[in-house]
């Protein structure tokens, strides 16, 4: 009973409340994003469905470079700042930053699928990039409400506004896959611009402060300070994403939408892990600032990441092959890639909570490096076993690769708690 006491006390901390409310928020961005994707592979078939999912990777890639790590970097100022008027200063540096990143990375999307469809562009290929311009408008009110814990601030704006989205997908959506896409990503730029409005205000930032307010910190030297996280985080996502290109390239077009089926039916259980990541990262961040007097029970937290790892991994599964038979028997042939990826949804979730750690820590170096290495490692493997068992392969790398993270983020896991609790002894 005693250690049901402590789980649940846990479990009931703000921390985990909070981890619910990012669960909804963003989670529900993503359900929708998905549903439109799964919606898209039904009516297209996989060559289209394909085409559109690339589009889609490439925004997540470059999503993560225009953000280059400030979200994170803010996030961990922000659970430590003193008052308002700080965090306003590390909001205006973050949105300065990237309103310029913004502008380049949407730039580069268009010359990466100017290339890879060989200047073939069609309307389809254009709207995604008003995806990446929405996720990353809406991270920017998010980095505030995460690292106060008060993510359920913003779940009323993202339900609302998905709701409506819904009504329109139902009304005009079945209509065109051009104007579905349309829908979606004014859904997301609309939720976006209340959660900004809502949070500058409770900050006290203006249009002048926004873009004249002199700050302790430029944005080169932003950038300078968030380079380790973001040569990391960028490394992750090019070495999750890079498969897609693979399959492309090597096995074609209808493969490569075989394979992003199977991928998108794991991800919105990534996002759930992600979610509870965030807050254990904010939550960690604030008690190893030396404030506390007391180390979090790293011993119970790894008991439930194990847990809900397994658990989603296992759901993941069971939903997965049931909707294949179901609603998607044209997708059959990639139930076995639909095991490997749960496999690897596992220790992707727990190699998650271990970087968070170390991030809390403020150890990005040391998590740059992991991610270092999970990228030759991935370059090394990805392109033989695509060729050799087409785009199974793809999933088969991206499971070796979380194997060998896991293996060395173990490693140093294990170091760093060690090391608190002889700190704190």
């Amino acid at each position: 009973m005693f250690g049901l006491d402590r789980a649940w006390g846990y479990l009931s901390h703000p921390g985990m409340r909070n981890s619910g409310a990012i669960a909804i928020a963003k989670g529900s961005i993503m359900a929708l994003r998905t549903g439109f994707l799964l919606w898209v592979a039904h009516e297209a078939g996989p060559g289209a469905f394909g085409r559109l999912a690339l589009c889609v990777s490439t925004t997540e890639l470059l999503r993560i470079a225009a953000d280059f790590g400030t979200q994170t970097l803010s996030i961990r100022r922000i659970a430590r700042a003193k008052d308002v008027k700080e965090c306003a200063g590390h909001l205006i540096a973050m949105c300065r930053f990237r309103a310029l990143s913004t502008i380049g990375c949407v730039l580069l999307y268009f010359g990466i699928v100017t290339a890879v469809f060989s200047g073939h562009i069609h309307m389809l290929d254009i709207l995604p990039v008003g995806l990446l311009v929405t996720s990353l408008a809406t991270s920017l009110p998010l980095t505030f409400y995460q690292a106060k814990l008060e993510m359920n601030r913003a779940i009323a704006p993202i339900l609302g506004c998905g709701a409506l989205f819904i009504v329109y997908s139902l009304a005009f959506g079945k209509y065109s896959i051009v104007s579905e896409t349309a829908g979606l990503v004014v859904y997301e730029a609309v939720a976006a611009i209340i959660l900004i409005v809502a949070v500058f205000r409770r900050v006290g930032i203006n249009i002048h402060a926004l873009w004249y307010e002199k700050l302790n910190q430029t944005i080169g030297g932003l950038a300078h300070e968030c380079l380790p996280i973001a040569g990391g985080a960028l490394l992750a996502t090019v070495y999750t994403r890079i498969d897609v290109y693979a399959v492309k390239a090597i096995a074609g077009a209808v493969a490569l939408g075989l394979y992003s089926y199977a991928f998108r039916l794991t991800e919105p259980f990534r996002y759930l892990a992600l979610s509870i990541e965030a807050s254990l990262y904010s939550h960690l961040s604030a008690k190893l600032a030396g404030h506390s007097p007391k180390l979090p029970r790293f011993g119970l937290i790894a008991k439930l990441v194990l847990t809900y790892s397994l658990g989603f991994s296992v759901i993941a599964y069971i939903l997965g092959i049931g909707m294949t038979r179901l609603f998607f028997p044209g997708y059959g042939v990639a139930a076995p890639t639909i095991l490997v990826l749960c496999c690897a949804l596992f220790l992707r979730c727990v190699n998650g909570y271990q970087t968070a750690v170390q991030n809390a820590l403020g150890r990005y170096r040391l998590t740059g490096n992991f991610s270092v290495v999970s990228f030759f490692v991935t370059m090394a493997l990805i392109y033989p076993l695509t060729k050799d068992y087409g785009f199974l392969g793809a999933a088969l790398t991206l499971l070796i690769m979380e194997t060998l993270n896991f293996l060395l983020q173990g490693y140093f896991y294990r170091r760093s708690v060690i090391a608190l609790r002889r700190g704190y002894a």
